[in-house]
């Protein structure tokens, strides 16, 4: 089976399926960096999840009561590090969901930040068990992720429940698993004995409503009590207020309390929207059933036996590739409905989802970097260790294309396995006569010249023109 299988392939039912259901279809294996939202469970419709909300809540207020005893024995102090810095989740299909027991999704560092916090807070009487989930906009490194991973921790067996409950409705295969000493029928991962847990739709979000300041202060807009007191909130000053506010005289305490209160309030009332997988706002829903369309253009001339076969073979897919985008309309999951692009990460999934395929087909490897920024090279491609071909791909309005093509010639003139090397950049703006791509042009002329170990520079043009029938 192909690394890259979405969710619907791999139960054997269509994504209609799964979306009627309430239930999130991705491709298994990469990034989908969707959230789950606590504010979301509030008017969750889902049997398994009615209480859901109140289960959070309650994890919260018994937080808090234990963060007021936590300074009494250093037991209970850790006993409250602990509530808070859980296990990431494991199993359920969104971006983490392939990890097994990889850490803490809070870290103790950023737990015992938060309690700090905490206990600052309840000197001005605010005691909301909703305050834990507020305090995302204003704790470093408690970002989006650790809500969502919190929220599922508290709430795990929910999604145990409802992915039983689904899996018998749709008669999807299933397995016996034990999860937290009870028994559960469950999907099986196509790549290791673990379960696969399903999310729903109407859970997701972009962003938690906690963690998004202007959506709150958006949203506060439309209360006329609130309207005035939120404009004149200065978030990153509320912030500096709490870090400081063991120096803080009686008037800033009062004024920090208002600023919190206001915040908590508004965050209660807001409602909070789920994902729009119809707009595909951040890029990655779209991505599977575009390149299944595209799936059956993908062509493979022969198995690569050697160096110069490997080099012709990854020639042949970059080529197919930029087929898929030029000619075949594939471009067009490169850009939101709004005509402005997604990140660059899409491009490089976009890429990996064609190579995968090809790859599949030729009996060629295909590694990609999962960890952003600690390598200069977005792929690897081969036959065995010493047959290793680099590929990295960068959209053109990329601020850093020159550089990011000067560390990846670095890479390559370092490593002893790499076999040959590609620069893939696909062209997303109007180009301009003296653009960075021009000088990574230049570079690579020059380099060549010096008969110079190079990466190829391979340009695709992905600017998104209007049809032929517009153009009448």
């Amino acid at each position: 089976m192909r690394q890259l299988t979405s969710l619907s392939t791999y139960l054997k039912k269509t994504r209609l399926d799964l979306e009627t259901n309430d239930i999130l279809d991705i491709t298994l294996w990469i990034d989908n960096r969707y959230f789950i939202d606590p504010v979301l469970l509030k008017n969750s419709k889902i049997d398994e999840f009615l209480d859901a909300r109140k289960l959070v809540l309650d994890y919260f207020s018994e937080l808090i009561k234990m963060i007021k005893v936590s300074h009494l024995s250093s037991q209970m102090k850790q006993k409250t590090i602990d509530r808070l810095a859980v296990k990431e989740p494991q199993w359920l299909s969104l971006w983490y969901w392939w990890k097994r027991d990889t850490g803490c999704s809070i870290s103790i560092t950023v737990a015992e930040n938060m309690i700090k916090t905490i206990i600052e807070i309840l000197q001005i009487w605010i005691e909301d068990p909703e305050i834990v989930e507020v305090l995302s906009m204003f704790i470093q490194w408690y970002g989006p992720d650790s809500i969502s991973d919190l929220t599922i921790h508290i709430i795990y067996e929910k999604f145990c429940a409802f992915t039983q409950r689904k899996s018998i409705e749709l008669k999807i295969k299933t397995k016996k698993f034990t999860i937290n000493n009870n028994k559960y029928y469950l999907p099986k991962n196509p790549f290791k004995d673990w379960p696969i847990l399903f999310v729903p739709i109407s859970l997701v979000s972009k962003l938690p409503l906690a963690t998004d300041r202007e959506e709150v202060k958006d949203a506060a807009q439309f209360n006329d009590s609130l309207r005035e007191r939120v404009s004149e909130l200065y978030f990153d000053s509320v912030r500096e207020a709490i870090l400081n506010m063991q120096y803080s005289d009686t008037e800033t305490m009062q004024r920090i309390k208002k600023d919190l209160a206001t915040i908590v309030e508004v965050y209660k009332t807001t409602e909070a929207n789920n994902y729009d997988i119809k707009k595909d706002e951040l890029g990655y829903y779209n991505i599977p059933s575009a390149v299944e369309g595209e799936s059956k253009h993908i062509l493979c001339k022969h198995k690569p036996k050697n160096n110069i076969e490997l080099l012709s073979s990854i020639k042949e897919l970059l080529w197919q590739f930029k087929k898929s985008i030029e000619d075949n309309w594939l471009n067009k999951v490169l850009y939101k409905d709004d005509g402005s692009l997604h990140r660059e990460e899409i491009v490089q999934l976009l890429f990996y989802s064609i190579a995968d395929i090809y790859c599949n087909i030729a009996n060629i490897i295909l590694w990609r970097e999962s960890n952003w920024g600690r390598w200069p090279v977005d792929f690897f491609l081969g036959t065995w260790y010493h047959s290793k071909i680099l590929i990295e791909a960068k959209k053109s309005n990329n601020n850093n294309l020159l550089s990011g093509y000067e560390k990846q010639l670095a890479a390559y003139e370092k490593s002893e396995s790499s076999y040959y090397s590609f620069y893939l950049v696909i062209i997303t703006k109007e180009r301009k006569k003296d653009d960075q791509l021009s000088y990574v042009e230049e570079l690579e002329k020059a380099n060549i010249k010096l008969n110079k170990k190079t990466p190829e520079l391979f340009i695709i043009d992905g600017i998104k023109y209007p049809s032929p029938s517009k153009l009448k």
